[in-house]
């Protein structure tokens, strides 16, 4: 995967002080026992004797074990003595590997790790000789899926990459169990399933999402999810399916057909002579997709076995957890309880032998804590199971905008929210920090009606903060929390949270008899005005202003912002508007306007229109993006006015907004940036609309493409930065999430590929600027290459900057912006000069 920093790349550290680091490719070890020598001391990370380690991981019944992945391989070590073990030996090399997810899995369903070990059944496990350890691993088998060649420099470097409607990757669950004795490994088996965990599960399911460990380790719990990801379901596996079936030569991973598990001795690996599995949940969604997400955990309470007193009624187990869902429109917080019988003989027998039979847990509880028109958002929650209570960041108070909240789960006080943070901004007074608390987030004086009512109108008003939970202990409420805005840098601060007997900040529900307040503690970084870290010799830009614009009344009015289609364009290509909710009366799509600090021309500034476009992503928020600033303060410099705005189909606005570009990526993704950049023209008076540029990378180098051959009326240059050109060359999860598979849906395809639309480019003059690097693993160079050919064919002007050793992220970024200054000082004639930039 990409890393976009350098120095520590991953670190853990367990209750004991135990922690182990990754850097630069190597690992550390170290131990931080001042709670037991009751001083500091300075720490000597021991270096690990591992090759490329990867998501080490500290064993949770013995500290000194730790477990981590070395060139496709599961390895084991001890922390006090150096030495580590292989558990695994599979053919790396051949395409089969253990403890890494797939390419797509990490890139599209963000999960990066493999492996884990099995939790204690008691918190009082003593380790010794005779402790037997477990570890849940995954096992993927490439040997399918195509191959990429990309050329550096004079080698060719080759990936695994899974093109929409091709074979994907297999994966499937083992355990390696094993005891540690003498510093070596001794009693290793490896366990696995009789046949493919995604074979056995009827359901005709594609990916394993998540996976892991029930409290107690009786079971292995797994998310799977359909090609499509219209339908997913949260499955207990009993541990005791897991057999030994590499020492008896039942299977051999490489010569035998990984999908299917075809052993020589297929009766004694009947999928009926297994304990049923256990479907704890079901999510379906057949008109849009199902959502991954990491807000989900079982409360510590190991599975519950509950015996009945008449011999008649079977004994049953039960589970309680937290879990994330959009099946009200919006993702919120769910507390469930299933049970389910417990025995060998249950469940219906499926009609087919390789199938497992499955069993329905039974619905004791859904309850919904978290409710209305906003989202929970992040990739975490925390649990504190004393006072039961659910701690998460969530946009509720404001789309751009994210605070932390503690809601209950108590019988008691079930749904009671609690917000944790202020709206607040931070000043700088004789060097202290000054919190100035708003009571509202109007502004009195924010008159415009185009203008958000929850940030300033002028310059020197206090926009709101909007903050993130770093890291937090629910037991000692201690926590790092960061924080900035569109005026101030990132603050972190260390605080706590405790607990009061007022009700005053309860916003939600009943009043709680104890209820969670945070308290400041100690600044790890201030916050600053963004001004004092540009360079000296850059013109500060005026803060941003934050617009807002309902489109469907837009759409109501009949704005026009539809592009082009091509000659033998047909009626499935949906024209701007027409999607739209009659009834509905407030869409309203958020964007940031940056201006020079200079009077405003007649007709406003020459413009650059920074696009993203994409699904999954919310490029507007009312934080301090590093790389949204530094880009405006480089435009505004030059005296251009920067535009970035999100469209219908972005994130973290509800179900409907996200699916409104479900079977039609590129094709109304900029009929709303452009009715957004008219309105703001036309209400500011800062835009001129005869000197507009449209930019963008990745996504958003795809939708410049699009704007450069849809909608040239509009926009008289693109820049597209490593931009996709045709989504059959795109990976299988993120295309077939949006579009289905090509075969099941070409005009999806064809609609939405550049090349399609190449013919209605102007030939006047050189407008689109493409750049790319050789290296992109992500979106590949031939897309880039596709398009050269198709432009060239039909005669069109172009400039393409090639980068042979860059990756999806450009790193010659310097040469990228004095290209495209030099570019639009061309065609957009800025009142400062881009040859300044160049000196």
């Amino acid at each position: 995967m990409r890393v976009s920093a350098t120095g520590v790349a991953d670190y853990e550290v367990n209750d004991s002080g135990r922690m182990v680091i990754t850097a630069c490719g190597q690992m550390f070890c170290a131990t931080d026992r001042s709670a037991v020598l009751h001083h500091s001391e300075v720490l000597a990370p021991s270096e690990a004797h591992v090759v490329h380690p990867l998501q080490p991981k500290i064993c949770p019944i013995n500290e000194d074990l730790i477990a981590c992945v070395s060139s496709g391989q599961l390895v084991v070590g001890n922390a006090q003595t150096n030495t580590w073990v292989p558990l695994t030996k599979f053919p790396a090399d051949e395409g089969i590997s253990a403890g890494m997810p797939s390419y797509v899995v990490q890139e599209e369903f963000d999960r990066y790790v493999g492996f884990w070990w099995q939790p204690p059944d008691t918190s009082a496990v003593v380790p010794g000789p005779d402790t037997v350890y477990r570890i849940l691993f995954e096992m993927l088998d490439e040997r399918h899926v195509e191959e990429v060649h990309l050329q550096d420099g004079h080698t060719m470097e080759t990936h695994r990459y899974p093109k929409a409607g091709n074979a994907n990757s297999v994966s499937d669950l083992l355990i390696c169990q094993f005891r540690w004795t003498e510093n070596q490994v001794s009693h290793l088996q490896r366990l696995r399933l009789p046949r493919n965990l995604l074979q056995l599960v009827p359901g005709g399911f594609e990916y394993l999402a998540r996976a892991g460990w029930v409290p107690g380790g009786q079971y292995v719990w797994c998310q799977l999810v359909t090609r499509t990801q219209e339908h997913l379901e949260l499955i207990l596996v009993p541990v005791c399916n897991f057999q030994d079936l590499f020492s008896r030569n039942l299977y051999d991973p490489v010569n035998s057909d990984f999908v299917t598990g075809v052993s020589p001795k297929p009766s004694e690996l009947s999928a009926q002579n297994l304990h049923p599995f256990i479907r704890l949940l079901v999510e379906k969604d057949d008109q849009r997709w199902i959502e991954i997400n990491d807000l989900f955990t079982f409360l510590s309470l190991p599975v519950r076995s509950i015996r009945y007193a008449s011999a008649d009624e079977q004994s049953t187990e039960m589970l309680t957890f937290i879990w994330a869902s959009r099946r009200s429109g919006y993702t919120h917080l769910y507390l469930m309880e299933r049970r389910w019988p417990k025995g060998v003989c249950v469940g219906e027998k499926p009609g087919d032998v390789t199938l497992v039979s499955m069993v329905d847990a039974e619905d004791m509880s859904t309850v919904q804590l978290t409710s209305g028109p906003w989202n929970v958002t992040g990739d975490k929650i925390w649990i504190d199971e004393k006072r039961q209570l659910v701690y998460f960041q969530a946009n509720r108070e404001h789309p751009l905008l994210r605070h932390i909240y503690a809601v209950s789960y108590s019988r008691s006080t079930l749904g009671a929210l609690t917000c944790l943070t202020p709206f607040c901004a931070a000043t700088l007074s004789g060097g202290k920090q000054t919190t100035l608390i708003s009571s509202s987030l109007s502004q009195a004086a924010n008159t415009l009606s185009y203008m958000d009512p929850a940030f300033p109108l002028s310059d020197s008003g206090i926009y709101p903060l909007s903050y993130e939970l770093c890291a937090f202990d629910p037991t000692s409420g201690w926590g790092v929390l960061s924080s900035s805005s569109l005026a101030v840098t990132l603050g972190i601060q260390v605080v706590r949270i405790g607990f009061s007997s007022s009700p005053s900040s309860a916003v939600q529900g009943v009043n709680i008899v104890e209820f969670p307040t945070t308290t400041h503690c100690a600044w790890l970084r201030r916050h600053y005005p963004y001004a004092q870290f540009l360079p000296e010799d850059i013109h500060v830009c005026k803060p941003p202003k934050v617009i807002r614009f309902d489109i469907e009344q837009s759409a109501r009015l009949g704005s026009s912002g539809h592009g082009e289609l091509p000659a033998d364009g047909d009626a499935t290509c949906p024209v701007y508007g027409q999607q739209g909710d009659p009834h509905s009366t407030r869409t309203w799509l958020y964007g940031l306007l940056f201006t020079p600090d200079m009077p405003t021309p007649p007709n406003g500034f020459p413009t650059v229109h920074y696009v993203y476009g994409g699904p999954g992503v919310q490029l507007v928020q009312g934080n301090h993006s590093r790389s949204t600033f530094l880009r405006a303060a480089l435009y505004t410099h030059f005296g251009y006015a920067l535009f970035l705005c999100d469209c219908r189909g972005s994130s973290n606005r509800g179900v409907e907004f996200a699916a409104y570009i479900k079977n039609r990526l590129g094709l109304v993704e900029l009929d709303d940036h452009v009715a957004f950049l008219r309105f703001v023209a036309q209400n500011t008076g800062m835009i001129d609309l005869s000197r507009v540029a449209v930019m963008g990378c990745s996504y958003g180098g795809y939708l410049s493409l699009m704007a450069a051959m849809r909608y040239h009326h509009v926009y008289q240059a693109a820049i597209a930065c490593s931009p996709v050109v045709d989504w059959a060359l795109y990976d299988t999860a993120y295309t077939e999430r949006y579009l289905g598979l090509p075969q099941d849906n070409p005009t999806a395809y064809w609609n939405g590929s550049v090349l399609r639309y190449v013919a209605q480019m102007p030939s006047d003059k050189v407008r689109l600027l493409i750049c790319h690097g050789g290296l992109d693993e992500n979106v590949h160079f031939a897309h880039t290459s596709d398009l050269v050919d198709k432009l060239e064919t039909y005669g069109k002007p172009f400039q393409l900057l090639y980068y042979p050793n860059s990756r999806h992220g450009i790193r010659e970024y310097k040469h990228v912006e004095a290209s495209s200054l030099l570019m639009l000082e061309t065609l957009l004639k800025p009142i400062r000069h881009a040859a300044e930039y160049l000196e």
